[in-house]
């Protein structure tokens, strides 16, 4: 019979403490919801802590209202939708975070631990409580980014089109769509005489020169657009025996597959067509001069993936035309006049001269509205 007492005495006990986790992880849930709202919204970081402690307040925990510190239960962070792993940036970067995790707790050292009924039998009066919960704000990806700058001088044309339906793109009517996707966390200039036939992104730190016209919606983020981590590379053999330090000199054809190279130099009227699809790991320097081509698989974009090395720069000069994904978020890309681009490009910075025309590919890329779905993500 005392067995049987202590046994229910401790089930009473236990249904205390996971009844008060309960309790906590929807205060914790409703509080990180709330200030990941603010966040989103852009307000500034006391807005954001005062909306996580009243929603929290506004939830009880075994009778009493839930309370939470702003120095020790509230983190900014990065949330990594792949990896599922919170990077906390701590307070004072709270402007660049895409999450928000907010701890609620019951415990000795905060004295205000769960009471035990029957524990104190056995010596243990109080149980120690806590519950956590991330709420993570999605981030638009632009087809066309540059982290921290996009400048053009004058002449820029930047729209979209469907590959499914035109190959290549241009200004005329019918040969593409004004769904263009432009976004930045540094800095945006369109240029002298510059057209965005689309929308624009501004992070949060985001300032823009108002040259250019954009022909769509300007969209001020409440934090930063997300900065990928970069592509990591590894020296391998390349297809078709092709050298890891190719200078061109007329038009080649290049087989499909996974290309390494430390750096790359294209001359005058040089052109590389490939006849499969490809991946360029790009780990230094790239060069090309007038009139050169880079012609993806079947005139696709999708078909060649360029990423480009951390520190390093992808530099063309007038005439140039390429189809590619491009990703290089910790690399720049230079082009001077008359630059011709149909697919997607992320880089750090990207600079344009004179009369550049690009074009994202819609089928690479679909981009939500700016106002995302908080989600509580853990």
């Amino acid at each position: 019979m005392v067995a049987l007492c202590a046994f229910v005495s401790l089930a009473v006990d236990l249904g205390k403490v996971q009844l008060a986790k309960t309790e906590l992880m929807r205060a914790a849930d409703a509080a990180a919801r709330a200030a990941a709202s603010e966040l989103s919204n852009g307000s500034n970081l006391t807005t954001i802590q005062n909306a996580a402690v009243n929603i929290a307040a506004a939830n009880k925990c075994d009778g009493t209202a839930v309370s939470i510190s702003t120095s020790t239960d509230i983190d900014y962070g990065t949330w990594d939708p792949i990896a599922k792993t919170f990077t906390n940036l701590g307070s004072g970067a709270y402007a660049s975070a895409n999450a928000i995790r907010v701890t609620a707790r019951r415990t000795n050292a905060t004295s205000n631990a769960i009471t035990l009924a029957y524990g104190r039998v056995i010596g243990q009066s109080t149980c120690d409580v806590k519950a956590a919960s991330i709420a993570y704000i999605p981030q638009p990806d632009p087809s066309i980014t540059g982290l921290t700058k996009f400048v053009a001088h004058s002449g820029l044309y930047l729209a979209s089109y469907n590959s499914n339906s035109i190959l290549i793109p241009s200004q005329y009517t019918g040969y593409h769509s004004n769904n263009g996707e432009l976004g930045s966390n540094g800095s945006i200039d369109l240029g002298t005489s510059g057209n965005l036939w689309g929308d624009e992104y501004r992070g949060r730190n985001c300032t823009v020169t108002s040259n250019g016209l954009i022909h769509g919606t300007a969209h001020n983020l409440g934090t930063n657009l997300p900065t990928p981590t970069q592509t990591a590379m590894s020296s391998s053999s390349n297809p078709g025996g092709v050298s890891a330090t190719p200078t061109i000199s007329g038009n080649v054809s290049w087989p499909g597959g996974t290309y390494y190279f430390t750096s790359f130099t294209m001359g005058d009227d040089d052109s590389v067509t490939f006849t499969g699809v490809a991946t360029i790991n790009m780990n230094g320097n790239f060069t090309a001069h007038d009139r050169c081509l880079i012609i993806p698989y079947g005139l696709k974009a999708g078909n060649l993936v360029w990423n480009q090395a951390s520190g390093t720069t992808f530099t063309v000069h007038d005439f140039f035309s390429i189809g590619a994904q491009f990703f290089g978020p910790s690399a720049s890309f230079v082009a001077d006049n008359d630059f011709y681009f149909g697919g997607t490009m992320l880089f750090k910075n990207i600079t344009l001269n004179d009369d550049c025309q690009l074009f994202n590919d819609e089928t690479l890329s679909s981009l939500g509205s700016s106002s995302s779905e908080i989600m509580s993500v853990q």
